[in-house]
């Protein structure tokens, strides 16, 4: 690797160049390409739990999964009234429903960071998989500004790490450490198995092709899988 490092420092400036904005390019595309994928994996986490737990009329979103009796299931979790939620469908359930979504995400990033070195687009999915662990950071940080102001904290229904909190009591700060000591290993395995001379343009494409993927699927995802 050091011998390689050499020769690239030894190219003409122009030379360097174009082998940056190459990397970036294919890399940028490869990674907007793949986010309906990797997306699709965390989903159907949530759907093949669902299948193995007996749940009915299980249907896949772009964004999520439903089933039968979930609307009625939160209402009365959102009320209060528990033991009316828990005649529709047991907690221990809706909550392995719930985390197997995050859980599949991560074991992504896991296998992703495992063969980034031999396989260029493991690193693509392995940080574009990271993009489902963006809300429940986002969540515990306003909410941390929300408490130091000395304001309630804002709910969020329907994200993973907060439903299962409800169901199962362990909140989703502690539940977001742990993601974020897995992502952090993946994320140095994953920068570790880009070659040297590529990885920061490779990386800021990456993660700038992360961004225009989801935002593209956020707006064509709801027609294809509505």
């Amino acid at each position: 690797m050091a011998a390689n490092a050499q020769i690239i420092e030894a190219l003409p400036f122009g030379d360097r160049a174009k082998r940056q904005a190459s990397t970036f390019a294919v890399w940028f595309c490869a990674s907007v390409l793949l986010v309906p994928f990797v997306l699709m994996i965390h989903e159907m986490g949530h759907l093949l739990i669902g299948l193995g737990l007996g749940f009915h009329h299980l249907r896949l979103h772009y964004e999520s999964v439903s089933y039968a009796g979930q609307d009625e299931f939160w209402h009365f979790i959102q009320s209060g009234n528990r033991a009316a939620a828990a005649a529709i469908t047991s907690f221990w359930k809706v909550a392995a429903l719930e985390m197997a979504g995050p859980l599949v995400s991560l074991a992504t990033v896991v296998g992703a960071a495992h063969y980034a070195r031999r396989f260029w687009l493991a690193a693509v999915i392995g940080t574009v998989a990271m993009f489902r662990f963006l809300a429940p950071a986002a969540f515990v940080l306003v909410n941390y500004r929300l408490a130091h102001q000395g304001l309630p904290p804002v709910p969020h229904w329907g994200m993973d790490e907060f439903d299962f909190w409800l169901l199962t009591g362990l909140s989703v700060k502690i539940t977001l450490l742990i993601e974020i000591a897995v992502i952090a290993v993946g994320l140095y395995l994953i920068e570790r198995g880009i070659r040297r001379g590529i990885r920061l343009s490779a990386s800021a494409a990456m993660f700038g092709g992360m961004w225009a993927g989801v935002v593209l699927w956020y707006r064509f995802g709801p027609h294809l899988l509505p």
